[in-house]
C-alpha cells in the first residue's frame, strides 16, 4: 500500500515537471543577466544594484532587485566589485519580475572591474527633459531646455561657465564636457515605470528608450552620459542619485525637479556630486558621518573635492618630500619641514602633504588605520564659495590607510574620506581625530603665507612620543623656514609667475581664437571676391566710376595713386575693425578699380596674403597696423604686443621694389590643381576654380585641362600658358625696368650734374613732377576720408631712392634737374631719348605698383 502510494506521488511529480509546473511557482524560474554590475546610493544607507544591458547598446539597466545584492565572491571565489563585467543567472520572483535570491554559483566574472578615468576625458552628456503628465511627472515651468543648457554649459552655451566650467575648473581641465557634442532635450516616455514607488532603474530604461527613438540607436550611442531630469514620485525622497562606475556602457546620473531650489537654484552641489559619482568616488565624511563634509562637493559643501579625493581621482599629487611621511620619516621631538604648499585652486601638482602614522598601534586595523591629508584651501576660483569657516585654513582629513596605499586595488571601494580638522596659519595644532577619538601623537606648524596672492604655504610635522613637549615651540619650528630667496622662496617665485602665465595665455587663447576665426572668414570672402571679379572681367563688365575716354587720364591716374596710396589706410580701418570685434572687409569691398583689360588672378591675391604672412612671422606682430593700433583686450606689456610699424615698413617695401617678381612669375604659372579624389596623368580630371570656369566658357573649350595646345607641358608642370606667361613676362620687364631706373638713380647721385648731362627730357621731368604732388595730395584725401588720426596711419613711406622727404623731395630735386637740362642742349637727342624711355618705365612702376597697399588687378 505504501509502495503504490509512493509510485502514484512520483508519477504525478514526474507529470508536473513534464508540463511546466514546478516553472510556474513563484520564485523558482531563473533569468540571466550580463553586463557591468554598478550601483545607486540613496544617501540614506540603502542602494541598489544593477547590471547594464551592453548587447542592446547603452541606457539600459537590469536591477537586481530592490534589496537584492550580488554575493561576496563569484563561483570561481574572486571578489565582486562595482564596474566588473559579470553573468549572472537569478532565481525570479515572477510577481516582481526581479531577482529573489542570487549565489555565488550563480555568478561568474567575465572581465575584471573597469573604473571609468577622470583624467583626459571629455564626456558628451545627453540630458534628458522628462514630460510625462500622463504619469503624474509633468515638466515643470522653471525647466525648459534653454534654462537648463544654461545651468550646465553657461549663459552663453559655450563651457565657460556653468556646471560644466566648475567640474573643468576643479579638475585642472582633467574633466572637459564635450560641449558642442551634447545635447539637452526633452521626451514624453509612456508610463512604464511605476508610480507608487522609486524605481529609478525603470524611469532611466523609460527615459532612454524614448530618446533613442528619437534620435536613433546611432545618435544615442555616441552620447557617454545620460542625465534624466523628471520630478520624480513622492516615494523618491532623494535630489539626485548617480551610478557608481557605469564604464563604457556609460554613467546614468537622475536630477529630481521637485526638489528644484536644492539642486538646481543653487551653486550645483548635487549635480556635480551626481557627475563625479560615475567616476566612483564616494561621499565626504565628516566626524564619521557620511555627507557632512563641507569643505567638498562629495559632501555637503559648495567647493571643490578635498585632496583626498583628487588623489584618488587623479587630480592632485603629494608634494616632493612629503608623499608619506611615516615613523622613519618622522624622527620623534624634531620639526621635519618645510614642506611648502600651493593653494588647491592654484595647482594639482604638489598641493597636499600625506602623513602615515605608523607608529600608531591601530594603523594596520582596516577599521580604524587612517592616513592624513594637509592641504590650503582659500575662497578663489570654484572654491569662492567655500565656507567661511575654512577659508584660508590649512584643512586636514583621514582616509582608511590600507586603502589609501593601494589604490588600484580598491578603486571601486568607499576609503571614507573624513574631514577631521583646519587650522589657521602662523599656528602650532596637536592632532587627534575625533571621529576615532584617539590622538596622533602628532604636532603640525603652519608657517606665514607667501606668494603675490599669498597663495603659499610652509607646514612641520613633529611626532611626540608621551607628550607635545617634546617637539619645539612654534618660533623654534618656524625659524627653520628661509627668510630670503632661496631654494623654496626661488620655486616658489618660479611656481607663481606659472599662475600669471597660465592666467595670460588663457585670455590670449581666447583672444586669437577669436580673431582666428575672423581672419579666416575674411580670407574666404577675399578668395569668392577675387573669383568673381575674375568672372565679370573675363565677362567684360566694366567697374563703375571707372574712365571711359582718353580725356579722363588724369582722373584716371589720380584713382590708380589713391588706391595705391590710400591702401595702407585701408589695412589700418581693417586691422581696427578687427580690434574692435568687426567683420573684417575685403581689399577689394568697396574700392575704386582701374579700368583694364587684364584678369585678375587669385594666385596672384594669394601669394600676396601668404608673402605678408611670412613678414609678419618675421616679427610677430600685426601687420599695416600703424603706431599705437594693437588688438582689443591685449594686456599691456603682453608679448604679443603689435609690432606694426616694423612689419609694414617691410610688407611695402616688398611691394615698391617688387622683389619677388621672379617668384611670383613662377607662382602664376597657374598650375593645374588636383582634386581631392586624385590628379595627374590619367588620373580625374582636376576641379576648376569658378573664375577657371568662366574662362573655358568663354574660349568655348576646356582651357585648362591640358587639352589646349599651347598648354601641352610635361604633367609635373601642367600650367595655363595664355595668363600665366603673359603675366610672368610683364612682371619679370617690371622688375628690369625697376632695377634700370635705380641703378640710373644712384648713378646721378654719385655723378656731379654738370658731368652727367641730360638725363632726361624737361616735359618728362615735368610731368612725373607733377604726377608725384597729386598722389601726395591724392593719399592725403584718403587718410581724411578714413576719419582716422594721421598719426594712426601707416607712415607714407617714399620709394627708394627718394629720401625720407617724400615725393615733394624728389619732385624739387627733378626740377633742379630740369634746370640743368635747360642749360646743357648740348646732349644729343638720342641719350635724352634713352633717358626718357627709363623715366617712363620707372613711371609706370610708381604708378602700378606705388603705395603700402599696392594693387590687386595687375
Amino acid at each position: 500500500m505504501r509502495l503504490s502510494v509512493a509510485l502514484l506521488a512520483l508519477a504525478g511529480t514526474l507529470l508536473l515537471c513534464s508540463q511546466g509546473g514546478l516553472a510556474q511557482n513563484p520564485g523558482q524560474d531563473k533569468k540571466a543577466l550580463e553586463g557591468e554590475l554598478v550601483y545607486i546610493d540613496y544617501h540614506d544607507g540603502t542602494g541598489d544594484y544593477a547590471v547594464t544591458d551592453t548587447k542592446n547598446g547603452k541606457g539600459k539597466f537590469e536591477a537586481l532587485g530592490k534589496g537584492k545584492k550580488p554575493p561576496k565572491k563569484d563561483k570561481n571565489n574572486k571578489d565582486i566589485q562595482i564596474g566588473d563585467y559579470v553573468t549572472i543567472g537569478c532565481t525570479v520572483d515572477t510577481t516582481t519580475g526581479q531577482c529573489s535570491a542570487i549565489s555565488s554559483t550563480d555568478v561568474a566574472i567575465v572581465k575584471p572591474s573597469y573604473i571609468p578615468p577622470a583624467t583626459n576625458v571629455f564626456p558628451k552628456l545627453l540630458v534628458l527633459l522628462v514630460n510625462a503628465p500622463a504619469c503624474g511627472s509633468s515638466l515643470p515651468s522653471t525647466a525648459s531646455v534653454s534654462s537648463i543648457s544654461q545651468l550646465y554649459f553657461g549663459p552663453n552655451l559655450d563651457g565657460k561657465g556653468g556646471w560644466a566650467f566648475k567640474a573643468e575648473n576643479c579638475s585642472y581641465g582633467e574633466v572637459q564636457v564635450d560641449v558642442p557634442n551634447s545635447m539637452v532635450m526633452t521626451v514624453s516616455p509612456t508610463c512604464t515605470w511605476p508610480t507608487s514607488s522609486c524605481d529609478a532603474w525603470a524611469v532611466a530604461n523609460a527615459a532612454n528608450a524614448a530618446a533613442k527613438a528619437s534620435l536613433g540607436d546611432a545618435v544615442f550611442n555616441t552620447y557617454t552620459h545620460f542625465h534624466t531630469l523628471m520630478a520624480m514620485p513622492s516615494a523618491c525622497s532623494w535630489a539626485g542619485l548617480a551610478t557608481l562606475g557605469g564604464g563604457q556602457s556609460g554613467g546614468q546620473v537622475w536630477l529630481n525637479l521637485n526638489t528644484f531650489s536644492q539642486t538646481f537654484a543653487s551653486w550645483g552641489q548635487v549635480p556635480l556630486q551626481e557627475m563625479i559619482h560615475n567616476f566612483v568616488i564616494y561621499h565626504g565624511y565628516s566626524s564619521g558621518i557620511e555627507y557632512q563634509d563641507k569643505t567638498s562637493w562629495m559632501g555637503t559643501g559648495t567647493a571643490c573635492p578635498s585632496t583626498t579625493e583628487m588623489n584618488w581621482l587623479g587630480w592632485a599629487s603629494p608634494v616632493q618630500g612629503g608623499e608619506g611621511l611615516d615613523a622613519v620619516a618622522l624622527a620623534p621631538g624634531a620639526a621635519m619641514g618645510p614642506y611648502t604648499i600651493p593653494a588647491t585652486w592654484v595647482t594639482g601638482l604638489g598641493n597636499f602633504v600625506r602623513v602615515k602614522p605608523t607608529w600608531t598601534s591601530w594603523y594596520t586595523n582596516t577599521l580604524y588605520g587612517m592616513n592624513l591629508y594637509f592641504e590650503l584651501r582659500q575662497a578663489v576660483n570654484s572654491d569662492a564659495n567655500l565656507d567661511p569657516l575654512y577659508a584660508g585654513k590649512i584643512v586636514v582629513h583621514e582616509i582608511l590607510s590600507y586603502m589609501d596605499n593601494d589604490i588600484p586595488t580598491y578603486r571601486s571601494s568607499d576609503p571614507h574620506s573624513n574631514y577631521m580638522t583646519a587650522v589657521l596659519p602662523n599656528t602650532r595644532t596637536v592632532l587627534s581625530s575625533p571621529s576615532l577619538g584617539v590622538a596622533y601623537n602628532l604636532v603640525l606648524y603652519a608657517g606665514p603665507l607667501s606668494g603675490s596672492q599669498s597663495q603659499f604655504v610652509p607646514l612641520y610635522l613633529c611626532r611626540f612620543t608621551t607628550a607635545d613637549t617634546e617637539c619645539p615651540t612654534l618660533t623654534v619650528a618656524l625659524s627653520n623656514t628661509p627668510n630670503k630667496k632661496e631654494d623654496d622662496e626661488w620655486l616658489l617665485e618660479v611656481l607663481d609667475e606659472a599662475v600669471k602665465g597660465v592666467a595670460f595665455h588663457e585670455q590670449q587663447l581666447q583672444l586669437w581664437g577669436d580673431f582666428q576665426g575672423r581672419v579666416h572668414a575674411y580670407v574666404e570672402e577675399v578668395r569668392q571676391e577675387a573669383n568673381q571679379l575674375a568672372i565679370t572681367e573675363l565677362q567684360g563688365r566694366q567697374e563703375d566710376g571707372t574712365a571711359a575716354n582718353a580725356g579722363g587720364g588724369a582722373e584716371e591716374a589720380s584713382s590708380s595713386d589713391a588706391a595705391g596710396s590710400g591702401a595702407a589706410g585701408a589695412d589700418v580701418a581693417s586691422a581696427a575693425a578687427v580690434a574692435a570685434g568687426a567683420a573684417l572687409s575685403t581689399p577689394l569691398a568697396g574700392a575704386s578699380r582701374r579700368k583694364s583689360t587684364k584678369t585678375v588672378h587669385p594666385e596672384l591675391l594669394k601669394f600676396k596674403l601668404e608673402k605678408q604672412a611670412k613678414i609678419l612671422g618675421r616679427y610677430g606682430g600685426v601687420p599695416a597696423l600703424g603706431g599705437g593700433l594693437v588688438l582689443s583686450r591685449l594686456m599691456k606689456d603682453s608679448i604679443l604686443k603689435a609690432t606694426g610699424s616694423p612689419a609694414a615698413r617691410e610688407i611695402h617695401y616688398s611691394k615698391v621694389e617688387n622683389k619677388d617678381a621672379a617668384n611670383l612669375a613662377e607662382v602664376m604659372r597657374f598650375k593645374v590643381r588636383k582634386s581631392e579624389e586624385g590628379g595627374g596623368p590619367g588620373g580625374p580630371t582636376p576641379a576648376l576654380s569658378p573664375w577657371q570656369a568662366e574662362l573655358s566658357t568663354k574660349k568655348g573649350k576646356t582651357a585648362l585641362d591640358g587639352t589646349d595646345a599651347k598648354d601641352q607641358v610635361t604633367p609635373s608642370t601642367r600650367s595655363h600658358a595664355v595668363y600665366g606667361d603673359e603675366l610672368g613676362d610683364a612682371l619679370q620687364q617690371r622688375q628690369a625696368a625697376l632695377e634700370q631706373a635705380l641703378a640710373a638713380e644712384r648713378q646721378a647721385a654719385a655723378t656731379p650734374a654738370a658731368a652727367l648731362g641730360p638725363v632726361i627730357s624737361a616735359d618728362a621731368m615735368g610731368e612725373l613732377a607733377d604726377k608725384l604732388r597729386r598722389r601726395q595730395s591724392v593719399a592725403q584725401e584718403a587718410a581724411t576720408r578714413l576719419s582716422a588720426p594721421p598719426g594712426s596711419l601707416t607712415p607714407h613711406l617714399p620709394l627708394p631712392g627718394m629720401g625720407m622727404g617724400g615725393s615733394n623731395e624728389l619732385a624739387e630735386k627733378l626740377m633742379r634737374r630740369r634746370s640743368t637740362v635747360d642749360a646743357s642742349n648740348s646732349a644729343s637727342n638720342s641719350a635724352s631719348a634713352s633717358a626718357s624711355s627709363s623715366a617712363q618705365q620707372r613711371d609706370t612702376e610708381a604708378e602700378g605698383g606705388g603705395g603700402a597697399g599696392g594693387s590687386i588687378a595687375e
